[in-house]
């Protein structure tokens, strides 16, 4: 067998991912597949980008990907709902993500 089947989870991630703009289907195609390993909840999008099917393989069926125009009212609706939204990137003085405490409903 070459993957090992999906476990079903006891409770359902509330992890959820929000893309800027990308410019490459590549890279949204990767984050995708990634984000469908770990089930996360959905995958909020800016802009017309679609998927590659060769590198996002089974996510298509699996995670749901929601596309706006904006980020800006979906994360203020999911912050009304409870949600904590953390920006993530890499810079000199940032937070190690092994160190940092996710809480249960995160954006």
């Amino acid at each position: 067998i070459r993957h090992k089947p999906p476990i079903k989870l006891i409770n359902e991630r509330e992890l959820i991912i929000g893309c800027f703009h990308m410019k490459s289907s590549v890279n949204l195609s990767a984050i995708a597949r990634t984000a469908s390993c770990f089930k996360v909840k959905y995958l909020l999008t800016i802009g017309k980008l679609s998927l590659d099917k060769k590198i996002a393989r089974e996510s298509f069926s699996e995670l749901l990907i929601k596309n706006h125009n904006t980020l800006k009212y979906p994360l203020l609706k999911l912050k009304q709902e409870g949600y904590s939204i953390v920006g993530i990137e890499q810079t000199t003085n940032s937070k190690s993500l092994y160190d940092f405490k996710f809480n249960r409903k995160t954006v």
